[in-house]
C-alpha cells in the first residue's frame, strides 16, 4: 500500500512539472538555460482567465471600461508578487495590459519559474525583438526597421 501511495505522489509530481513546463514557451526556455542566476529576462505573462464579451460591443468607452475593469480585478496577485520581488531586486519592470488581460515584466530566472507554478497564469513567452525589412530597404543604405514583437502570430499583437 505504501508503494501504491509512493507511486502515485511520484506521477503526482511528475505531472506538475509537466503542466509548469508547459507554460513557459520554447524561446523562453532557451533563453533561461544561456542565463545566468543575476541575468533580468523579458517576460510576457497571459494569464488564464480571458474577458467573454456578451455585451453590445458597439460603444467602445464601455469596452474598454469592461476591460480594464476585468484586468485589475484578475491580475492583483501577480501584481502584488511582482511589487513584492521588484522591492527586493529581482523585478527591473512590470506592466499591465488591459487589452488581452495579461502582463510584461523583466525579471530573474526564479520569477519565471515561480509565476509558471501559478494557477492565473496560462503561458509566458519570452519578449523579444523582430527585425523587419521592408520593401522600401531592398538595394538601399537605409537601416531596417525595428519593431518589438513577441511573436507575428499572437492574437493581442503587441
Amino acid at each position: 500500500m505504501r508503494q501504491a501511495l509512493m507511486f502515485l505522489s511520484v506521477i503526482a509530481v511528475s505531472f506538475s512539472v509537466i503542466a509548469q513546463e508547459n507554460k513557459i514557451d520554447g524561446k523562453l526556455i532557451a533563453a533561461m538555460n544561456s542565463a545566468s542566476d543575476s541575468d533580468f529576462l523579458g517576460v510576457i505573462i497571459e494569464l488564464r482567465e480571458q474577458p467573454q464579451f456578451s455585451t453590445d460591443l458597439s460603444n467602445r468607452a464601455e469596452v474598454l471600461t469592461y476591460l480594464q475593469d476585468f484586468a485589475n480585478s484578475r491580475q492583483d496577485s501577480i501584481r502584488h508578487l511582482l511589487m513584492v520581488n521588484q522591492s527586493l531586486g529581482n523585478v527591473e519592470v512590470f506592466r499591465s495590459y488591459y487589452i488581452f488581460n495579461g502582463l510584461y515584466t523583466k525579471c530573474k530566472k526564479w520569477v519565471i519559474e515561480s509565476l509558471s507554478r501559478l494557477t492565473a497564469v496560462s503561458k509566458l513567452y519570452l519578449d523579444e525583438y523582430t527585425l523587419v525589412l521592408g520593401d522600401e530597404n531592398i538595394g538601399s543604405e537605409a537601416s531596417p526597421t525595428v519593431f518589438r514583437t513577441s511573436s507575428s502570430n499572437y492574437w493581442w499583437n503587441l
